[in-house]
């Protein structure tokens, strides 16, 4: 616009508007960019999420599939190898723990917070701590959470029904094998006395996403406690 001297210039409306345009076009860019904060924030931790699972599970498969068939004796008075376990906990001994490099009873247990589940990892190294009875008290020297805010999980097993069983079908006659190895959600190692052949780790995570985890155990742990058995006799 041109005043009384020739002079141009704005006047207050037009500033006004120009500030409001200008207010409007910032307000655009940072609900822009905070839109795209949050998805971006979203998909970060959705990918840590995703990354400590898995390393979480690499650790977990290593461990159950490094299973020793460790020799105790049960609470029946006779020779078990050492694995025990329900849909909330399991302990065994293994080759490959976390923490150390030696031989160690571990446990997983399932921890309940509220409304989410967490997975608890405990350790204890059998140097200096022999393992004799199925009943002796374990002093777990490392403790870490592996899994956690996970909607619902549990642990089921797929094994043979006892060891009698399990000999009946590998080394007796054709006429004597019946019965074959089935799922079941309790080991108890008196009565079962062999590990299972695999674990089940059924997970539902926060979001809904459910996941059916296999790990198989070693396939020759029965023929150490056979072996163990023939030397007794």
């Amino acid at each position: 616009m041109v005043n009384k001297k020739g002079q141009k210039g704005f006047t207050l409306i037009e500033l006004m508007l120009a500030m409001t345009l200008l207010m409007l076009v910032l307000f655009a860019g940072y609900y822009g960019y905070g839109l795209f904060t949050d998805k971006w924030q979203k998909r970060t931790q959705f990918y840590w999420q995703q990354t400590q699972q898995t390393l979480a599970f690499d650790a977990i498969s290593r461990v159950f599939e490094s299973t020793f068939p460790y020799i105790v004796n049960s609470d029946n008075n006779e020779p078990a190898q050492y694995f025990s376990g329900d849909q909330n906990r399991v302990i065994f001994v293994t080759t490959s723990p976390l923490f150390t490099k030696e031989t160690s009873v571990v446990e997983f247990k399932i921890l309940q917070n509220e409304n989410t589940y967490s997975l608890a990892y405990n350790e204890a190294s059998m140097r200096g701590n022999l393992l004799l009875n199925q009943s002796d008290t374990i002093r777990w020297q490392h403790q870490i959470i592996l899994l956690e805010n996970l909607q619902n999980i549990s642990f089921e097993y797929y094994g043979w029904k006892n060891l009698q069983e399990l000999f009946t079908n590998i080394i007796g006659d054709e006429d004597e094998r019946k019965g074959a190895p089935s799922f079941y959600q309790q080991h108890i190692m008196e009565e079962r006395r062999v590990l299972p052949v695999s674990v089940y780790i059924n997970l539902k995570a926060k979001e809904g996403e459910q996941s059916r985890f296999l790990i198989s155990l070693p396939t020759q742990a029965s023929s150490v406690l056979a072996d163990y058995l023939q030397e007794e006799v």
